[in-house]
């Protein structure tokens, strides 16, 4: 079976300087090159420290103009504990807070959250249920009235991410999920840090999205995937694929 489907989640957007912005445009480069879409992580505060016209709010504006880049919400001050620490009025403060930011950007508010260290509490998912808005949860809890997508786990019950260690892409980790999932027409969130990545993590992901490419794996963004297609396809584990 081929057709598996990719999200590349790629966190902190707003990292300012010369490597981050230089990574940015890499990736968007490439990904332009080999025909992907690529869901950003908006750090709330950090962008709306900006001026309208500086560097990175006019990348933002043409990324969201190419039609392969999506925004989402990553929360406001990307602290460790940001919504492992906050009650549910103070969760909503932050999620509008950047959602506000984005819809100031871009002309549309996100439809996708994901906490900052994927560290939330209980009162995150009331708040989220809250803010309209949203409707896709990065590793959410499953009661949420929206749609969440599972962090993929590997037999030995860790993350599986694109990186083996923080911020370092790993093509093997691609090999082996291309081969467990994706071939077999299953989906999974890949997750990166483009900001802080040097030459040779941009040379690793370069090699692990064209391993996607050869293989017929699709990259989507959130909204172009319903309940059942997450539920179904998406499997928590390698052990839940089927072979």
């Amino acid at each position: 079976m081929t057709g598996g489907i990719a999200i590349l989640k790629l966190d902190d957007f707003g990292i300012v300087g010369r490597r981050a912005t230089f990574m940015y445009m890499a990736v968007d480069l490439l990904t332009k090159l080999l025909g992907l879409k690529v869901c950003w992580g908006v750090m709330g505060e950090r962008i709306s420290m900006l001026k309208s016209d500086s560097r990175i709010i006019r990348m933002i504006k043409r990324f969201h103009r190419s039609g392969r880049h999506s925004f989402w919400n990553h929360g406001w001050t990307h602290s460790d504990c940001e919504f492992k620490c906050l009650g549910e009025e103070s969760a909503i403060d932050h999620i509008l807070k950047t959602q506000n930011v984005i819809a100031k950007i871009v002309g549309v508010a996100a439809d996708t959250f994901g906490a900052p260290c994927n560290v939330y509490n209980e009162e995150t998912k009331c708040a989220l249920e809250k803010c309209g808005n949203i409707k896709y949860w990065f590793y959410g809890d499953g009661d949420f009235n929206g749609i969440c997508f599972p962090f993929f786990r590997n037999l030995e019950g860790k993350y599986l991410k694109l990186e083996s260690t923080l911020y370092h892409p790993d093509y093997e980790r691609i090999r082996i999920v291309t081969q467990k999932v994706f071939v077999k027409g299953g989906g999974a969130v890949i997750q990166a840090h483009p900001a802080f990545w040097h030459l040779r993590d941009l040379f690793s992901f370069a090699r692990c999205m064209i391993y996607l490419k050869i293989h017929g794996v699709k990259t989507k963004f959130p909204c172009e995937l319903d309940k059942e297609t997450v539920y179904t396809r998406f499997p928590k584990t390698i052990g839940e694929c089927n072979e």
